[in-house]
């Protein structure tokens, strides 16, 4: 593969998710089908039989054409109006929630304005123009009941594009999900080797299972000069602090976490609220940090934390409070 089809393909999902690339997609689509419903619908008369009169069927096939020609102009219009937010990138999903609507809207106009062509036909021929018929109305009127099938087929296969829209969307948000994940998961390695050459035991233990956050927690603590071992489920950290007691001097923990094994699953309130019996608050030999994005259901345990700082957090609070605690030198 050449350099330049490499670089097409990279932009492809980019150009997919366009606003302009998604409307035009959309219309092209849509005028098409409308188009062939329209014309298929012509060819059968479903609620209605053409007339055997050759002026009655004259009037008829007229409501027909006169009734899905207004239609398809009229859906002309709303595609127009959909080209336009594609343009200036606005929601087009939003807009295409409005399609059905804009449908009925669209399909009352077009039987309507038949049914006033046939009357104004009418009124001429009644002023000595031609041969003057009420029934000739009628005619042209179940000319145009006569679309209204292939006009409810369009409606209904109309919103099932809908979700194109967003299907469209997803290579490019999947494409950045996986570089995303990737860096964390390059950074976050880089980290754990860091504080792995670190030679003396961790002090500060991580509980964590976003390893982005984890990353970000291990190197404010690399520069400070503090080892770290991250875990991710409280079944962990558990076991790393009964074996490490004397060594952790701060646990830096998240409100919800991964299921520990055997699908255990416990908070970070809670396990808070399961360690004041045997570390109380006032005596316990190391800090507890809760860093999470859901810091309002902590519920009870909030009281056993020392500090809690919400995500996304300030690196200046958290070493404001280490250098309050002494765990921090002034200068650091």
């Amino acid at each position: 593969m050449t350099n330049t089809a490499k670089n097409r393909l990279k932009k492809l999902p980019s150009w997919l998710a366009h606003p302009r690339t998604r409307a035009y997609t959309h219309a092209t689509i849509l005028l098409l089908g409308a188009g062939f419903f329209l014309i298929a619908g012509l060819k059968f008369e479903v609620l209605t039989e053409v007339p055997l009169e050759i002026d009655k069927a004259q009037h008829f096939r007229v409501g027909q054409v006169t009734t899905a020609l207004l239609f398809y102009l009229t859906y002309l219009g709303i595609i127009a109006r959909l080209l336009i937010v594609g343009k200036n990138k606005g929601s087009l999903t939003r807009f295409l929630l409005w399609f059905p609507s804009l449908l009925v809207v669209a399909m009352i106009l077009a039987v309507s304005a038949t049914l006033l062509f046939a009357s104004v036909k009418e009124y001429f021929d009644f002023s000595g123009v031609g041969n003057p018929e009420v029934l000739d109305i009628w005619a042209s009127f179940d000319g145009a009941i006569s679309v209204i099938p292939s006009i409810a087929l369009i409606m209904g296969l109309t919103p099932v594009f809908i979700p194109l829209d967003t299907i469209m969307q997803l290579p490019k948000l999947m494409l950045t999900d996986v570089k995303t994940g990737i860096k964390g998961i390059d950074t976050y390695t880089e980290e754990q080797k860091t504080h792995q050459n670190i030679k003396r035991s961790a002090s500060i233990l991580i509980v964590e299972d976003d390893y982005m956050c984890a990353s970000v927690v291990m190197n404010f603590f690399r520069n400070v000069n503090y080892k770290c071992h991250h875990v991710t489920t409280i079944e962990e950290a558990d076991e790393y602090l009964s074996i490490h007691t004397k060594t952790v001097k701060v646990i830096v923990l998240d409100n919800f976490v991964a299921v520990g094994r055997g699908g255990a699953n416990t908070t970070g309130g809670q396990w808070l609220e399961q360690l004041k019996t045997r570390f109380p608050k006032n005596s316990r030999p190391f800090l507890v940090v809760v860093i999470s994005g859901h810091t309002e259901f902590m519920g009870e345990a909030r009281d056993q934390a020392d500090l809690i700082l919400k995500k996304p957090w300030k690196p200046s609070d958290l070493l404001d409070f280490l250098r309050t605690k002494k765990i921090i030198k002034s200068q650091a």
